[in-house]
């Protein structure tokens, strides 16, 4: 089962500059997709941040311009974290990608480039939850669906709970394998 990975404040250019639009979480080594899930909604919802829900990677570490920042942070965290949209992660959308066919063939360029995949949502969806199929399809690493409080990005993630109980998937350590 992927990793959701869900943001926790998000704003637009001009509410916060250019340098942080999203602060996202990563919560990874449960026991299921059920307990990832319940983990990210918990910090989601009361923030609280312990050793008890262990989160790791970065998305967007460093401005996209910035090449020597990018490489710089590669070294420094490569074995800890995800560096998504830097290095070894590819997020993949419909809303970039086209059709499916297309969603499809860049799922297996990143599988060959060998990053992690993250299936993510578009700003503006409904509450259609092929995403979540999707990404449990294709063995996706991580989905990025947004918080686990409004009902486009719940259905999805209510979505992988029905996948994972009715296909008895994703029991053991979800997350465990990041690097």
């Amino acid at each position: 089962m992927p990793v959701p990975v869900m943001t926790i404040i998000s704003r637009s250019d001009g509410e916060m500059g250019n340098h942080f639009p999203e602060l996202m979480i990563v919560p990874h080594e449960a026991e299921s997709y059920s307990w990832v899930l319940r983990m990210g909604a918990e910090i989601y919802h009361y923030l609280r941040l312990t050793d008890r829900f262990p989160i790791c990677g970065i998305f967007n570490g460093s401005w996209k311009e910035d090449s020597e920042g990018q490489c710089q942070m590669m070294k420094m965290l490569k074995d800890r974290f995800l560096m998504a949209f830097n290095a070894n992660g590819a997020v993949i959308g419909l809303e970039e990608a086209g059709p499916v066919s297309n969603a499809l063939n860049m799922v297996e360029e990143a599988i060959k480039a060998g990053c992690k995949v993250i299936i993510s949502g578009d700003r503006g969806e409904t509450e259609e939850d092929f995403l979540a199929d999707m990404a449990v399809a294709v063995g996706a690493d991580y989905v990025k669906f947004g918080a686990p409080c409004r009902g486009e990005w719940t259905a999805k993630y209510n979505e992988m709970l029905r996948i994972e109980e009715f296909y008895n998937v994703g029991r053991g350590k979800i997350g465990k394998e990041q690097f």
